[in-house]
């Protein structure tokens, strides 16, 4: 069951990847290889655009979709959302967009992903928008910084799941939240693009406040980083050959 209107929006955020992806990642039809959409919502909209390039195709979310999913797609259900149930160094390639920003545990989920990812294998990372954005609170019909007002009700992400009944959870997440996260990870960033919004006027309440112009005017960052080794304790177990990216093997 795959809803059009949520394809459509999928597609050019799908095309930016493929684009970038298929000379570096040498991407070719039905090729052995094992895809996982991490947090694929009600549809999985990249799956139905990646399942052609990969023998196995996973969607994971927190809440279980899996009626809403063919056979050539295998739906993972994780109702703690802090676990991939999926065996060690067995995914060639995550994709998850607009989810990181709702995880109870940015460095445990990024910690999973590595131990699931192969060495060699690829991780798609985007958020959009990130919390301190004019629309980082997702409160619909609210786009101007109303989640950091504090004359708000909505201050802080301050709300009860009544109130939000589709949003369960903000971590605040921030760019610099985001790479402190995955600098704990054997990982070579192959591409890091943030979009900022320009011609934006800032309201008083943050103004002259701590938060930096830079994090208030960042709508998202894209992020595409490859695993290059694992680890069992403090040894080195495999090595990829990445290009500039050294990993000296201990004595």
């Amino acid at each position: 069951m795959v809803d059009p209107d949520y394809i459509s929006k999928a597609t050019p955020l799908f095309e930016n990847l493929r684009t970038f992806l298929e000379p570096v990642y040498k991407l070719t039809p039905k090729a052995n290889k094992v895809y996982l959409e991490f947090g694929c919502g009600q549809f999985g909209g990249y799956i139905h655009f990646w399942k052609n390039y990969f023998k196995h195709a996973y969607g994971l979310d927190i809440f279980d979709y899996s009626k809403n999913f063919e056979s050539d797609v295998k739906f993972l259900h994780s109702a703690d959302a802090l676990t991939i149930p999926l065996p060690d160094r067995s995914v060639d390639f995550i994709a998850s967009h607009s989810v990181l920003e709702h995880v109870i545990d940015l460095p445990h989920t990024l910690s999973e992903m590595q131990r699931v990812l192969k060495v060699g294998g690829v991780a798609y990372l985007t958020v959009s928008p990130l919390f301190y954005a004019r629309r980082g609170g997702h409160i619909a019909g609210h786009t101007t910084w109303e989640h950091l007002d504090p004359e708000s009700k909505w201050f802080m992400g301050s709300r009860t799941l009544d109130e939000r009944p589709t949003v369960d959870h903000l971590n605040g997440l921030t760019n610099s939240r985001f790479l402190e996260a995955i600098g704990h990870h054997p990982w070579r960033l192959l591409k890091y693009d943030v979009r900022v919004e320009t011609g934006l006027e800032l309201p008083d309440f943050v103004k002259d406040g701590p938060i930096s112009k830079m994090d208030l005017f960042t709508r998202e960052f894209r992020c595409v980083a490859q695993k290059v080794a694992d680890f069992d304790g403090d040894d080195v177990l495999v090595k990829h050959n990445a290009k500039n990216f050294i990993i000296s093997e201990p004595s």
